[in-house]
């Protein structure tokens, strides 16, 4: 379940196509903030594939730029396309992301609830705190 002023981060290199739009079109339904991680380059070059025309970066609440070219590829060569620029900008932005909301949450004197690696120390009780506070929101299979 998902509870108003949850966030929602949604990735879509081109953020035309129907499913993107229509998850960001129910998040904001539902009260979720949503962040999407997109081409603006490759969006706005390309139309709608939504009944409502617009895309995902319509919709969202914040708009990051993964930087990608229109077509998303690092290597064109004899007429073969390959090399998704998006995916490897993509990590590294959630990546980015997540590093500064953990660093505002700590300098604001607040615990993230961030899963911590079973290398570090105290792991195990942090990890047993988190799914504690969010029992109700997971799933058991």
């Amino acid at each position: 379940p998902v509870n108003p002023g949850d966030l929602m981060l949604i990735f879509s290199n081109s953020g035309i196509n129907a499913s993107v739009v229509e998850m960001a079109t129910l998040a904001k339904e539902a009260g979720l903030k949503v962040i999407a991680l997109t081409s603006i380059q490759q969006s706005t070059a390309a139309s709608s594939r939504h009944s409502s025309g617009l895309k995902l970066m319509d919709l969202a609440d914040v708009v990051v730029d993964n930087g990608a070219p229109n077509g998303d590829c690092l290597v064109e060569h004899a007429g073969f396309s390959a090399g998704g620029f998006s995916t490897l900008a993509g990590v590294m932005l959630l990546q980015i992301i997540q590093t500064e909301a953990i660093t505002r949450m700590l300098d604001a004197g607040a615990a993230p609830p961030v899963y911590q690696t079973q290398n570090g120390g105290n792991a195990a009780n942090v990890n047993e705190r988190l799914f504690s506070s969010f029992e109700n929101r997971l799933r058991h299979l």
